[in-house]
């Protein structure tokens, strides 16, 4: 599969068990159906945060802690995070 914005040929990865693809020249990321219904399942049962984070993220406004995401797994894998 090619990427719609630069063309170049889609590579395929796997972060906590949902498949990736992605753009290794513009870094674009895109989920096929069946990851992004897992992401949608998981984000739904994910009700509270966990209770001891390596790292815990802020909110800047408040100071609150913010729960890690399935996106916040997702980034890490690509080493954006």
């Amino acid at each position: 599969m090619k990427c719609p914005v630069d063309g170049t040929l889609l590579s395929m990865t796997e972060i906590k068990s949902l498949i990736v693809d992605y753009c290794p020249q513009c870094r674009g990321v895109w989920l096929p159906r069946d990851s992004l219904n897992k992401l949608i399942e998981r984000a739904e049962r994910q009700t509270k945060p966990p209770e001891s984070p390596a790292a815990p993220a802020t909110t800047e406004k408040t100071g609150e802690e913010k729960p890690k995401t399935i996106v916040d797994d997702i980034l890490e894998g690509f080493g954006l995070k």
